[in-house]
């Protein structure tokens, strides 16, 4: 049996940079090309490891010295929850896609053990 530290989960992905991406979708998403998103998104994590700091402790007029786009509303993109449910796809992160691979992986096993159990007992028919 697994358990699950949500307290380890949470800090996890709130301190580090696995965000950053998310900051860089933010600013594709108000139009900004790529490159300058990318670029952006570099200056603002280096900024952070200078401070010592993680995205989601810069104020937000920190982030208007990088871009005029972000708005208040970084702050839930960033957010651990929405980060990791942002991942809604197969073999994503988002937490339907994580029941899905459960299930399956659930599935999977049930067949493996039903499989080993008629070999075990074919094995023991021909030993006998």
């Amino acid at each position: 049996t697994m358990e699950v530290k949500k307290d380890n989960m949470y800090a996890a992905v709130a301190e580090d940079f696995s965000n950053a991406t998310d900051l860089a979708d933010y600013l594709v998403n108000k139009d900004l090309p790529f490159r300058e998103a990318h670029a952006v998104v570099g200056q603002v994590v280096l900024h952070c490891i200078q401070e010592n700091k993680y995205l989601l402790d810069v104020k937000l007029e920190e982030f208007k010295e990088f871009s005029e786009l972000i708005e208040e509303d970084i702050y839930h993109v960033l957010a651990p929850e929405t980060v990791v449910n942002a991942r809604d796809i197969a073999g994503g992160t988002a937490k339907n896609r994580v029941e899905e691979q459960l299930n399956q992986s659930s599935s999977r096993l049930a067949d493996s053990k039903k499989w080993i159990e008629e070999f075990a007992e074919k094995v023991n028919v021909l030993t006998k």
